[in-house]
Parts: C-alpha cells; sequence; structure tokens
C-alpha cells in the first residue's frame, strides 16, 4: 500500500508539515490565491486607486478619503463601521464591494462597485466573506 507523502507548509523557509502549527491552514489559501500582482492589484490599480479617490474629492463626496467613502452610483452598505459610527477614519484601501475573480473580472476597475475602507473595516469583512464562503462550501 503506497503511503501519502505529508505536504509542506507553503509559507517561504517554512519547514512545518500542513496544516502547519504556526501558519495554520490560512497559509495553503494564501498560496493558492496567487499574489497580489496576479490577481490584478498591479501598478495600474495603484494609479487607479489614487486617482480614485482624488475623484470623489473632486466630486465633494460625503467621506471622501474617509473610510465608508464610496462613488455616488455605487450601492449603499454596511461594511463601515467607521462610517455607522461617524468616526472619522482615513480610508486606506479601496475594496469591492461585490468581491472580484481575477484581473480580467469586468467589476475590476468599476465605480459603482467601490468603496473606500480602513483596513479593520476590510478585514471584518473579508473574514464574514470567507465564514460565508466556508458555510456554503
Amino acid at each position: 500500500m503506497p503511503t501519502r507523502l505529508a505536504k509542506a507548509c507553503p509559507m517561504l523557509g517554512c519547514a512545518a508539515v500542513a496544516p502547519c502549527p504556526i501558519h495554520g491552514r490560512t497559509a495553503a489559501r494564501e498560496a493558492m490565491r496567487g499574489s497580489a500582482a496576479i490577481r490584478g492589484y498591479d501598478h495600474r490599480w495603484r494609479a487607479f486607486s489614487i486617482r480614485y479617490f482624488g475623484e470623489l474629492t473632486d466630486l465633494r463626496v460625503p467621506r471622501a478619503g474617509l473610510c465608508g467613502c464610496r462613488h455616488p452610483s455605487a450601492p449603499e452598505t454596511e461594511d463601515s463601521v467607521c462610517a455607522r459610527e461617524r468616526r472619522p477614519r482615513l480610508a486606506t484601501l479601496i475594496d469591492h464591494i461585490v468581491p472580484i475573480h481575477g484581473r480580467d473580472d469586468a467589476r475590476l476597475y468599476d465605480v459603482t462597485n467601490l468603496q473606500g475602507l480602513c483596513d479593520a473595516c476590510h478585514n471584518a469583512k473579508r473574514q464574514r466573506e470567507g465564514q460565508r464562503a466556508i458555510r456554503r462550501g
């Protein structure tokens, strides 16, 4: 009977066997997702994000540059705890309201699918989305 070889932890330089007691199952999921550039978050995305926040300022969007800001054509969401509690925290990244699936997804640069979020609100949203995917799974 052939023996199964144990898979190594996908984190670079880690010699542990998966699931790694240090990096857990998250490391395997991250390795499967690919790099940010492969997912479409490259130099073009960084330039777009600067223009996006500038456009919100030019349009005099409420909370422009703050967590929870979005283009007037984008739907309202409950993703920003900062906006709900009226905390003025800077938006550190642009979030896709409806998650995209790679650099070829037509919604990658769609302003009706974008919102500015701080790291804490973005991480909480990602965690909720991950839990929903696990339950559907």
